[in-house]
């Protein structure tokens, strides 16, 4: 007997021994995806930094830094957090009151001081940091709202997104605007029920309203989210008072003095509203019906992202949770606003490309359960791989062709050969810009004939029409053409500030 027990004790110990390797077997097994995965992601955002941080020496021929560093200055010089245009030392016709960007050029004037270093260089520093956190964040949202493979591929997009690449190599707002619009949502959503979350989201909001008011149509997201997990017991005007009281609060801390010089703040909304809807620059259809304006911002969204990626984020539709159906409903509604107004500036709905690239994503994972499940990995690797195709596209153009000088040489050479065709050559810098067919109607006006003219244009409609009605003064011949690396897409930012197309034609006599 005292044989037999003693054998069934060490049965027993044996067997809780084994029950305990096991266990720690599957805890490490289960834990070794997420840290692979973890460890993905961090090399992506490293990645993402040491590229945006490659590029951030290019030249850039735009307003936004000289009146980011004007601003910046002149807050750390005398000391205060008066973010109104009209009082620091900015060229002639961006002095004026605004307070545009506020809280974004509080944040940049933080940092300079912390990095004692207030140049330009240190500024767009920040701009790559935050580009590259944005990685890590959108990974986190994806996998929040849906799993962490989405949140991967989420994260791999916004590293390499030509969009918000670009527009984080510069002292601009669009990389602080996108981290903190993640953040705010992150928060929003880790306990949607709860006032202080609510609050601090919607205080974020109110920071980000008081960079750019179009922020008011995601504000909504803490308050909403709250509604679509309400329970009987909660009390909604408690929330809505919290909620207000977060968008009120980030706003003043973001653009105090906005907040004693209301009427400043209103016309400069109503100044920005107005040229926006104007169509005054080379991008957009300032001048066509609202469907025209919505389809020219479809193709755009379909090149830059790819169809597939567009139309799974619509597929995933049939099937959202209600988190994900306020998030992204509010990013579209605030995309389509933004991107059809009659000048187009895809910089105004960076924020909601994270967003719009988990929703792409959620989609494919839904469209691969159709299939059974011997043939689902593959059918997931192919739609994921054909959704990459575009954005790998643009960025090789962006960073291998554009901002590494490449596109340049062949542009000097293009332009070298039309020079060596004839004894009389102009390059007309841009034919987009300011009134550019009097100005040349001007200057041609006594100049011999036969020439080679070269217009710098952007593939837009307005440098295309200011072309055509040019040209039907002259008998011309179309000799050449040179066309920017984002040219299959509708014209962007990229090409209006950094990368130009060029068309010669040979005017041989005046009609």
């Amino acid at each position: 007997m005292l044989r037999c027990n003693s054998f069934l004790a060490v049965t027993s110990s044996v067997a809780v021994r084994q029950n305990r390797f096991d266990s720690l077997r599957k805890l490490g097994n289960a834990k070794a995806p997420t840290v692979r995965m973890t460890a993905l992601v961090a090399f992506l955002s490293v990645t993402a930094f040491i590229l945006r941080f490659h590029f951030t020496g290019i030249a850039y021929n735009h307003s936004d830094e000289p009146i980011a560093v004007g601003v910046v200055s002149g807050l750390l010089q005398r000391h205060t957090v008066d973010t109104n245009w009209a009082h620091f030392d900015l060229p002639a016709k961006f002095h004026y009151a605004q307070f545009n960007f506020s809280s974004y050029y509080l944040a940049l004037a933080f940092f300079c001081e912390l990095a004692r270093d207030h140049s330009i260089k240190s500024m767009r520093l920040l701009s790559a940091l935050l580009g590259a956190l944005c990685v890590p964040l959108s990974f986190l949202l994806g996998k929040r709202l849906h799993s962490a493979r989405t949140g991967f591929f989420a994260a791999l997009m916004t590293a390499f997104s030509p969009q918000l690449f670009f527009d984080s190599l510069f002292a601009r707002p669009d990389s602080f605007f996108a981290l903190i619009y993640l953040i705010a949502i992150l928060v929003a959503i880790s306990s949607p029920r709860n006032g202080t979350r609510i609050f601090i989201s919607s205080l974020l909001f109110g920071i980000l309203a008081a960079c750019k008011i179009s922020a008011l149509f995601v504000a909504p997201i803490p308050l909403l989210l709250f509604l679509v997990n309400r329970e009987a017991s909660d009390r909604y005007w408690r929330m809505l008072a919290l909620s207000a009281a977060g968008v009120i609060a980030g706003f003043a801390a973001g653009a105090p003095y906005a907040l004693l010089n209301p009427v400043d703040f209103v016309n400069g909304v109503l100044f920005l509203m107005g040229r926006y809807a104007s169509g005054g620059g080379p991008l957009g259809l300032g001048d066509a019906p609202l469907y025209e304006r919505l389809w020219y911002l479809a193709k755009f969204i379909i090149a830059s992202i790819g169809p597939i990626a567009v139309l799974t984020s619509l597929y995933a539709y049939r099937r959202l949770s209600k988190e994900v159906l306020v998030i992204g409903s509010l990013s579209i509604i605030s995309v389509l606003y933004l991107g059809s107004r009659g000048w187009f500036y895809e910089r105004n709905f960076d924020h909601c490309l994270p967003v719009i690239y988990i929703l792409a994503w959620i989609g494919i994972s839904q469209l691969t359960e159709l299939f059974s499940s011997a043939h689902r990995g593959v059918i997931f690797a192919t739609l994921s791989t054909l959704a990459l195709v575009p954005t790998a596209y643009f960025s090789y153009q962006l960073q291998y062709q554009i901002l590494s000088g490449r596109y340049e040489k062949r542009v000097e050479s293009y332009l070298a050969r039309q020079s060596a065709a004839g004894a009389n050559a102009l390059v007309w810098p841009s034919i987009v810009y300011g009134d550019p067919l009097n100005a040349i109607r001007t200057y041609m006006k006594d100049k011999p004939l036969p020439m080679t003219v070269s217009f710098a244009w952007s593939d837009d409609q307005h440098a295309a029409k200011n072309i055509s009605e040019f040209l039907n003064g002259y008998h011309a011949i179309k000799v050449d053409e040179i066309h920017d690396p984002f040219w299959l897409m509708p014209p962007c930012s990229i090409q209006a500030y950094v990368s130009m197309s060029y068309v010669t034609y040979r005017l041989s006599a005046r009609r």
